[in-house]
């Protein structure tokens, strides 16, 4: 049985990303299946759906690799330094990185990574957007704050976090066609699975302006982080019930 490690790749300007990984927990063939997830906003690698997930994965015979778009450390990104390009392109360089080693490729984004997913070059397999945002200025960034004596925007929820203003920037600028234009030019299958007590309208947008093979779910009882109840596992296995399919 696999137990999680780590792997570090690297970025396109020469900084470190770190990954958890969670080998597949088989005792058969290395697995030919690997899944990248890619958090939110302020979220982590060892998010507890993203624990209980990857887990899950694993158990099916699937490689996991967990992005962590910032983390401690003199070769990592800072948050308050990261744009959301910059983690497209983090994100978009383990997928290369990996491409040659497995068969299969399916990558998973939560809340503001939907951002992400719908930037990448699409080499991979399949896609699984989980409560994303639709319309970053609306749905995340215009809950940023300017602290006028640090100059420094920050957002954060029961927290502050420092946000650069470069990916304010970007937010502000993203129009609702340049997000229904990269939606549609999407051609690998796409799930969308929406918590009921999240991101409910954003999900019906990017379901709407999906023009691939793709599929709706909606978890009941369910709230943005999918820790009620056990939300966490059957966001699991809907998702890779999904992926199998693809």
């Amino acid at each position: 049985m696999s137990e999680e490690t780590q792997r570090e790749f690297k970025a396109f300007d020469g900084k470190h990303i770190f990954c958890a990984v969670d080998y597949a927990r088989s005792e058969q063939e290395p697995s030919d299946t690997a899944y990248v997830m890619i958090h939110g906003l302020t979220g982590y690698p060892h998010t507890y759906a993203f624990q209980i997930a990857a887990r899950y994965f694993a158990e099916q015979g699937v490689d996991v690799f967990r992005i962590a778009l910032y983390s401690a450390g003199d070769t990592h990104r800072n948050l308050s330094e990261c744009t959301t390009s910059m983690h497209t392109q983090d994100a978009q360089a383990v997928i290369d990185t990996l491409r040659p080693q497995y068969k299969k490729i399916c990558v998973i984004g939560h809340s503001l990574a939907g951002t992400s997913l719908i930037n990448l070059t699409h080499t991979a397999d399949a896609y699984s957007f989980w409560d994303c945002d639709y319309m970053p200025w609306d749905d995340t960034w215009s809950h940023a704050k300017y602290n006028e004596k640090s100059g420094e925007y920050y957002i954060g929820w029961g927290s502050r976090n420092i946000i650069s203003k470069g990916m304010i920037e970007e937010g502000r600028a993203t129009t609702k066609q340049m997000i229904d234009d990269r939606l549609g030019a999407i051609s690998i299958p796409c799930q969308v699975i929406i918590a009921e007590f999240g991101q409910v309208a954003s999900g019906e947008n990017i379901y709407a302006g999906l023009k691939c093979r793709k599929e709706v779910q909606v978890l009941k009882g369910s709230g943005h982080v999918f820790k009620e109840n056990d939300s966490a596992q059957k966001l699991a296995v809907l998702t890779h019930d999904w992926f199998v399919r693809c």
